[in-house]
C-alpha cells in the first residue's frame, strides 16, 4: 500500500487520475475508512482533521455528481492527538444540485483586485472551489474566441439566467456601433439574444444557425472544427431582423398576370381585370339598393362553383330559401325552367324535381350558406370567426358577404362609431383575404344623395372601405338605358391598375336571372346537367 495511504495523505490522483467508476468505489469505500453511513438518510460522511484529504474526497464526491460542502468543527482531541478542527465532508447521494436562492437573496457587489483567470478544457466543465463550496462551471466562451484571434470580446457573468449585469456597464456597452451575440445555440434558439435585443439600443447581430455547424457554443466548435470555424462565424454574422420586416430581395419572384383567379362569368369584367378576380383580395360589390348586386354576387359565386371551388355565401336581407331559388335559377338556365301562366298575367316558374335534386348534388360539397334561420345577438361578433372556421376546415376559396350593413347590425351603431367599427370589420376581412388567399367578395350599398364623381366616394359608410379593397366594382341602373339593362363599372383595380369607368352594359334574363354582356352566352351550362362529364379544372379562356 502506498506510503500516503499509510499516513492517510489521500492523493489528488485520487480526483484528477481515476474513471468515474472508479470515483464512485472511492466514496463507498470511503464510509469504511474515516467516514460513516447516515441512518435513514442517502447520505456519507467523511471526516479529517487534514484539510487536504477533505479537499479531495468533496472534489471525487462532486465529480460523480454528488453534492458535497465541507464544514469546519472543533474538536476536543483523542488520545494523542491535540485538540482542534476537524473537517467533515458532507455527501447527499440524491441531491444533484443546490439552490441559490439565499444567495441572491443576500448578494452584495463588491471591487476586487485579485487575479481571475479563465480557462477552456476538452471536457466543456470546470470544477470551482470557493469558499470550501464546489461548483460546475462551463468554458468561458471569450476565451474561446480569444484564442481564434477575435478582440473586443466579453461573457455575460449571469449567462441566460438573467441580466442583472446591464446597469453597471449599459453606457459603456452603448459606445460600440454594434454587438455580436454568439450564445448558446439550443432548441433552434440562440440563448441571450432576445433579452439583448430588447435592452441595448444599437444594432444587434447574431452567428448564423448553419455556421454553429450542430455544436452548442463558441468552445465546441473550437474543439471539434478549429479557431477558423470560430474566426468564420464571427465574419459570417447577420443582423437580427426586425420584426415584420424582410429585405425585397427575399420576396418571392410572382409573375401578377399569372395569379390565380376567379372567373366572374361576364367576359368583358374578367378582360379589364385581366383574368378574372384575384384571390388573396377583398373586392367590394357595390351599388343602389334594389338594382341587383345580389343577383351578380350569386352568378359570381355560380361561377366558383362551375371551377370547383368550395364558396361560402352570408344573405343578411334575403331568406336562405329565397337565396337558393334564384342561385338555381341561373345554374339552370331559361331551358330547364317551367313556366305556368296563371290568372291576371302572373307567371309561376319551377325547376322539376329531377333537375333540382340533379342540381342539390352538383353544388352539395361546394356551396355553403350562413344559416340565418335563428338570430342572435352574437352575430355581429362572431360572423368574421365563423368565415374563419369555415376556411379553414373546408377550404373555402371564395367568400360572398350580403351586405356590410346586415353583417355588422350598423343600423345599430349611431354616430362616429359605426364608422370606425365599419373600417375596422373591413380592415380584419382583407386581412383575412390576404392570410388564407381567398377571394372576399363584399357587398356595400351607395349613399342615397350622390354627391361626388368618384364612384370610389359614393360608397356609404366610412372612407376606409373602398381603400382597404383591392377591387371595387359598381353595378345599377342608367337613365339612358333599358329597363332590363345595367352598367358595370370597374373604378379600383389595385394589382393590374386597369379600370373602366364609362361601364359594360349588361343584360338580365328574367326567366333564369342570368346577368350577361354582349360577350357572353346567356345559355351557358354549369355541368349540372352531366355530372360525369363535369371537368371541376374548367378554366374559360378570356382575351386580354
Amino acid at each position: 500500500m502506498p506510503d500516503c495511504i499509510n499516513s492517510k495523505y489521500i492523493p489528488w490522483e485520487f480526483a484528477t487520475a481515476t474513471s468515474l467508476e472508479q470515483k464512485k468505489f472511492i466514496i463507498e469505500e470511503m464510509v469504511h475508512w474515516d467516514g460513516n453511513h447516515v441512518k435513514n438518510r442517502s447520505q456519507y460522511e467523511y471526516m479529517s482533521i487534514i484539510k487536504h484529504n477533505a479537499d479531495v474526497i468533496q472534489a471525487v464526491a462532486s465529480m460523480c455528481g454528488y453534492m458535497s460542502t465541507i464544514m469546519r468543527n472543533k474538536s476536543g482531541g483523542n488520545g494523542a492527538f491535540r485538540g482542534g478542527y476537524v473537517y467533515k465532508v458532507s455527501i447527499l447521494l440524491k441531491k444533484h444540485n443546490v439552490s441559490t436562492q439565499q444567495f441572491e437573496k443576500h448578494k452584495i457587489y463588491k471591487d476586487v483586485d485579485k487575479n481571475v483567470y479563465c480557462v477552456t478544457v476538452d471536457s466543456g466543465m470546470i470544477l470551482v472551489r470557493q469558499n470550501n463550496c464546489i461548483s460546475v462551471s462551463g468554458n468561458c466562451d471569450s476565451l474561446a474566441l480569444a484564442t481564434a484571434g477575435i478582440e473586443n470580446v466579453v461573457s455575460v457573468p449571469t449567462g441566460a439566467l438573467g441580466m442583472t449585469w446591464v446597469p453597471y456597464c449599459f453606457n459603456w456597452v452603448c459606445k460600440f456601433s454594434e454587438i455580436v451575440v454568439f450564445g448558446d445555440f439550443e432548441n433552434g434558439h440562440i440563448t441571450l439574444l432576445d433579452d439583448i435585443k430588447k435592452r441595448f439600443p444599437v444594432k444587434i447581430k447574431r452567428v448564423r444557425e448553419e455556421d454553429y455547424k450542430g455544436c452548442k457554443d463558441a468552445n465546441e466548435i473550437l474543439i471539434k472544427h478549429g479557431a477558423d470555424a470560430v474566426r468564420n462565424a464571427v465574419d459570417n454574422v447577420e443582423c437580427v431582423p426586425i420584426e415584420k420586416i424582410i429585405s425585397l430581395a427575399d420576396v418571392e419572384n410572382v409573375n401578377i398576370y399569372e395569379l390565380k383567379k376567379l372567373k366572374t362569368g361576364i367576359a368583358d369584367l374578367d378582360r379589364i381585370l385581366c383574368g378574372g378576380l384575384p384571390f388573396g383580395t377583398l373586392c367590394l360589390l357595390t351599388g343602389k339598393r334594389g338594382e341587383g348586386k345580389s343577383t351578380l354576387g350569386s352568378q359570381i359565386m355560380a361561377n366558383a362553383n362551375k371551377q370547383g371551388y368550395v364558396t361560402f355565401t352570408y344573405s343578411g336581407e334575403l331568406p336562405n330559401y329565397l337565396y337558393k331559388s334564384w342561385f338555381d335559377f341561373q345554374i339552370a338556365g331559361k331551358d330547364h325552367i317551367q313556366e305556368t301562366y296563371l290568372k291576371g298575367g302572373y307567371v309561376n316558374r319551377s325547376i322539376s324535381k329531377a333537375n333540382q335534386e340533379s342540381i342539390n348534388n352538383w353544388y352539395r360539397d361546394k356551396a355553403y350558406i350562413y344559416d340565418n334561420r335563428v338570430i342572435d345577438g352574437e352575430e355581429k361578433t362572431n360572423l368574421l370567426q365563423i368565415v374563419e372556421r369555415f376556411i379553414q376546415q373546408f377550404g373555402a376559396k371564395v367568400i360572398f358577404l350580403d351586405n356590410l350593413m346586415t353583417a355588422m347590425y350598423l343600423d345599430e351603431i349611431k354616430g362616429f362609431d359605426r364608422y370606425e367599427q365599419q373600417g375596422e370589420f373591413v380592415n380584419k376581412l382583407a386581412k383575412l383575404a390576404v392570410r388564407y388567399d381567398v377571394l372576399i367578395i363584399l357587398v356595400a350599398h351607395k349613399r342615397k344623395n350622390g354627391f361626388s364623381k368618384d364612384e370610389n366616394d359614393e360608397i356609404s359608410g366610412s372612407g376606409d372601405i373602398s381603400n382597404l379593397a383591392g377591387v371595387v366594382i359598381s353595378y345599377g341602373r342608367d337613365s339612358d338605358l333599358q329597363e332590363s339593362q345595367r352598367k358595370l363599372i370597374t373604378s379600383k383595380n389595385r394589382i393590374f391598375g386597369r379600370t373602366d369607368t364609362k361601364g359594360i352594359i349588361l343584360d338580365y334574363e328574367e326567366k333564369s336571372k342570368r346577368i350577361y354582356g354582349t360577350a357572353d352566352n346567356v345559355d351557358v351550362s354549369y355541368g349540372w346537367e352531366s355530372l360525369d362529364g363535369f371537368d371541376t379544372a374548367e378554366q374559360m379562356e378570356i382575351p386580354f
